[in-house]
């Protein structure tokens, strides 16, 4: 399904609530207007009725979230009827693996990998434990989530430290002593004290014998720095630094 801008569209957006049926919960919420076309699965939309007075509220939405919006208020559609016989409706889901499913999920999968299984069988009206079926069994799929690093290096970075490992190895090559020049050093931040807690105040006592107060304490709201250099051969000097300096 493609949509232009200034089309309205309703939005899926999956909600829970205790003691409530998700089959009898509203799914679709709208309208919204197609505002900006990012690429043929990404859209930008923001909803119609939003006051004006304050700042537009617009979202980036997938596809599949997305379908028509027909007013529903709107009765005209039922003085055009030609027919007394029911119109199509959708039914339940499809709960078999068939060749055509298979593709279904396969293309949505390409299109949004970050779509989960229940908005994958509202899209495609397929039972969820057979698109289940369909992700771990046929496709081989498995949703893992992304691998956290400390920095995303740009490509010149990541080339300049595949430079500077490749001379360190070529340096070592040529003299076995030369990891033992170097020195290193690394920097940590915490609290200036931590309290001790209930159980690191717990302490063997008799029968008899009286219980130790603790007064409750917070944690320290002020952080300090600490510096340490070392080699191969371990640390070579450590510091606290001081209040209100930095280190270059």
């Amino acid at each position: 399904m493609d949509y232009n801008v200034g089309d309205l569209v309703w939005i899926f957006i999956p909600i829970r609530k205790v003691g409530l049926s998700e089959k009898l919960m509203k799914r679709y919420f709208g309208p919204y207007r197609v505002t900006r076309k990012l690429s043929d699965v990404t859209f930008e939309v923001e909803p119609v009725d939003q006051p004006t007075r304050r700042r537009q509220a617009r979202d980036l939405v997938q596809v599949l979230r997305m379908k028509p919006y027909h007013d529903p208020e709107d009765k005209a559609d039922l003085f055009k009827r030609n027919t007394l016989e029911d119109d199509k409706h959708t039914g339940r889901p499809s709960s078999s693996k068939t060749p055509e499913s298979i593709e279904k999920v396969r293309e949505s999968v390409a299109k949004n990998r970050s779509a989960s299984m229940r908005m994958m069988a509202e899209v495609l009206h397929v039972n969820r434990e057979t698109i289940r079926t369909i992700l771990h069994e046929d496709l081989g799929k498995t949703k893992v989530c992304a691998k956290f690093v400390p920095q995303n290096l740009p490509g010149e970075q990541k080339s300049l430290r595949i430079a500077h490992c490749r001379d360190i190895i070529s340096a070592y090559e040529n003299d076995s002593n030369f990891l033992k020049s170097i020195v290193t050093g690394d920097e940590t931040s915490g609290f200036q004290y931590d309290p001790k807690t209930k159980r690191q105040s717990a302490e063997w006592k008799s029968k008899n014998s009286p219980q130790a107060k603790k007064t409750r304490k917070v944690p320290s709201k002020i952080k300090t720095m600490l510096i340490t250099f070392f080699d191969s051969r371990g640390n070579i000097h450590k510091e606290f630094v001081p209040a209100g300096r930095t280190i270059t």
